[in-house]
């Protein structure tokens, strides 16, 4: 049997061993190199899927990152778009607030009213109480007509007030509340004017019928009519005595009668609006139609005088309550004062921008009250003719003002339907403190808010009540002094006298202490609040801590920051800071420094911690720097006076900045959007302080010019406000 293939290649195989190892290694090789071709592919391609896996990872990484970056910015976004709206927000209410100021002084109180009502409660702050009180500074408001109230007048001893208006109704009030009393009207017509008699039993009327007539007040029944005018009467009024009746009417006459028996006395072909009795009955005064005035013998109607000098139609005329002087208005926008004996002209009242409509005297003669068209009554100095104030609040036209007989009220009435009580000694825009020699260094309310201590250049400490003016206690130190301060607790006061600071009894007025130690004059004094410390610093940059217990420094001027140009202390007394290049803040007891941070201007006027010692203010020439204490971070920034600002100060609560500046206004400010919410103006020089009262209510400056001023956001203690539908019911007197 032949042997098979595996058999001769076995054989050949023991002959030729090196040659069959060879054959069988490239056997080898070809077989198992295929299934190497095959996990190389493999492994390539897991590497690879790895590779993508990661490239994966990684992008998802970076699509993470993006979104969460984008999610930050969108934050950001979001964040800038609420700080934008919100200064936005504050801007819009700050503006508004100052538009409604400014239409009240233009006499536009209902506009100033409508704007603030407009604003939202959330944004208002002490200039909207301000603006507000401007507004509602009259003591009592009685919509007493509807449309127009030509005329208001007191009875002679003030405890009635008579009324009429283009509504034909004539009404008598009482003083006290505003409640009516009666109302008059006639069956066919209205009724233009009326005036009481002066015991106030009898009212006397000018009608649209052409005729006159009295009724009884207690029984609102009619005594007598009067006719004989020919056209529209539009003045009546009893002489002093009650016996005899003056009347004006477009029939170009005017008439004295008999008040009992009616009977027409005689008339003066006069065309006048106006006519009055002097006061002891024994003369008239007509205000013409030919801008003159004429004086005429209340007995025989014989002219006297005639006053001329007025360049338009007279709209009222009256004598001075001694008969001495006669007072004019004029559609030339002036009142004029004559003598009434001798029919000089005395003086010119100038101020009012349209027709002066009524005026009148005070009891004791030395004041005047004029009304106008502009919108406002004013009060002048008789004697001076120098104007005292302006009375705002009515809208629209003023048509009459008087004095009550005590010249403790001004009673006027206006286009508005209204006729208002006013104080005559009131300002609502600010409490003046004049009479200082030279100019305001500082002043300041005491804690309780009850006084105000101020310091002049010359070295005048003055402390006076912040309500009457009243000057309860005066010191002269050696000039100059350039600061002074109430303590905390209101028992002492300290001011600086050159470099020493001096520390005085607010009872006595006693000298308790001296702090000496500065070379150079003092500049600058903070209490601490629990009144334990006094910071100062001088003018050459130097500050000292003062114990107040024992008079000695706590800390010298080597150990604070160096250089400063600019310091305060926090409100705890636990903080100094000082502002050159940079900011430094350091603990008020060991010194050390607690931030540091560059100083965002070259210059550093005045500086100054928030109330809760989380921000700074730096004032720099024209701009006020508010930032982060703890950081230096830029919250806001003050711009807009138009030249340096001299001072600045938070509110109490810190909602508020108050500045005072070179360009004699003060504004204010919020403080965290930095939106100008008011301005100030009044001062005719540098404002060189500015602060709040303890309760952040009111507002006081000293100037250049020699005066304090407060401004006060308290709302007035009004009598009260009655419409026409909450008037009591008529009852008998």
């Amino acid at each position: 049997m032949r042997p098979g293939t595996v058999e001769r290649v076995a054989k050949w195989a023991r002959r030729k061993p090196t040659l069959a190892a060879a054959w069988s290694l490239g056997f080898l090789s070809l077989s198992f190199g295929g299934l190497g071709s095959t996990a190389a592919w493999n492994w390539r391609a897991a590497s690879a899927a790895r590779h993508i896996e990661s490239l994966a990872r990684k992008d998802a990484e970076t699509a993470r990152d993006e979104f969460r970056i984008a999610n930050v910015r969108l934050s950001e976004a979001r964040a800038l778009a609420a700080r934008l709206l919100k200064r936005s927000e504050r801007v819009e209410y700050g503006w508004t607030v100052e538009v409604a100021q400014q239409e009240w002084q233009r006499n536009r109180a209902g506009s100033a009213r409508q704007l603030l009502d407009a604003t939202r409660p959330e944004l208002r702050g002490w200039e909207w109480n301000y603006v507000n009180r401007l507004c509602d500074s009259d003591l009592l408001s009685v919509q007493a007509h509807d449309g127009n109230c030509t005329l208001a007048a007191f009875s002679r001893e003030g405890e009635l007030i008579v009324s009429s208006g283009t509504d034909g109704a004539i009404r008598i009030w009482r003083p006290a509340d505003g409640s009516e009393i009666r109302t008059f009207r006639i069956p066919d017509g209205g009724i233009v004017s009326g005036t009481l008699d002066a015991p106030g039993k009898r009212l006397v009327a000018a009608c649209s019928d052409n005729s006159l007539r009295i009724w009884d007040i207690a029984t609102g029944q009619e005594i007598r009519k009067f006719e004989g005018h020919t056209e529209l009467v539009t003045s009546a009024s009893f002489a002093p005595a009650g016996d005899r009746i003056l009347s004006t009417s477009h029939d170009k006459t005017v008439k004295v009668w008999d008040a009992t028996t009616g009977v027409r006395i005689f008339e003066i072909p006069r065309h006048a609006n106006w006519a009055a009795f002097s006061p002891d009955g024994s003369r008239i005064v007509v205000a013409g139609n030919d801008g003159k005035a004429t004086v005429h013998d209340s007995k025989t109607g014989e002219t006297r005088l005639t006053l001329a000098g007025h360049a338009e139609l007279l709209g009222f005329a009256t004598f001075s309550p001694d008969g001495s002087k006669i007072l004019s208005t004029s559609g030339d926008d002036t009142a004029k004062i004559w003598n009434a004996k001798t029919g000089a002209e005395i003086l010119t009242l100038k101020g009012h921008t349209e027709n002066v409509t009524a005026s009148g005297f005070s009891q004791d003669g030395s004041k005047i009250v004029t009304a106008s068209m502009d919108g406002s009554a004013r009060i002048w100095n008789a004697t001076t003719g120098e104007m005292q104030r302006v009375i705002k609040g009515h809208t629209g036209f003023v048509w009459s003002a008087v004095f009550s007989a005590d010249g403790q009220r001004v009673l006027t009435s206006g286009m508005d339907g209204t006729f208002r009580l006013w104080n005559p000694d009131f300002d609502a825009e600010s409490l003046i403190f004049p009479g200082n020699r030279q100019e305001i260094s500082k002043a300041s309310f005491s804690p309780d808010g009850s006084e105000v201590i101020s310091a002049t250049g010359d070295g005048v400490i003055k402390i006076r009540n912040s309500a009457t003016r009243v000057e309860r206690l005066s010191i002269q130190a050696n000039p100059p002094v350039w600061n002074c301060t109430f303590t905390p607790d209101g028992s002492r006061f300290a001011y600086s006298a050159n470099g020493e600071i001096k520390i005085h009894d607010a009872k006595t007025g006693a000298e308790s202490m001296t702090l000496a130690g500065h070379a150079e004059p003092v500049i600058r004094m903070q209490f601490a609040r629990d009144g334990s410390k006094l910071f100062t610093t001088a003018v050459d940059g130097t500050s000292f801590v003062w114990n107040l217990t024992n008079g000695k420094p706590i800390r010298t001027a080597k150990e604070l920051s160096a250089n400063p140009v600019s310091t305060a202390i926090s409100g705890d007394g636990s903080r100094i800071l000082g502002v050159g290049r940079n900011v430094v803040i350091q603990d008020a007891g060991t010194g050390k420094e607690v931030a540091s941070f560059p100083a965002p201007s070259e210059t550093a006027d005045f500086t100054e911690f928030s109330p809760d010692g989380e921000r700074i203010l730096i004032v720099s020439a024209r701009v006020v720097h508010v930032l982060d204490a703890e950081t230096g971070g830029a919250i806001v920034r003050l711009s807009g006076h138009t030249d340096d600002v001299r001072h600045a100060s938070f509110s109490p609560e810190g909602s508020r900045i108050a500045t005072a500046s070179q360009d004699n206004t003060v504004k204010l400010w919020d403080a965290d959007s930095g939106a100008e919410v008011l301005s100030l103006a009044g001062h005719s020089h540098y404002v060189n302080s500015v602060e709040f009262s303890l309760d952040g209510l009111r507002i006081v400056t000293g100037s250049w010019d020699g005066s304090v001023r407060i401004r006060d956001s308290r709302p007035i203690d009004r009598i009260v406000t009655v419409f026409r539908d909450d008037a009591a019911k008529p009852a008998a007197p």
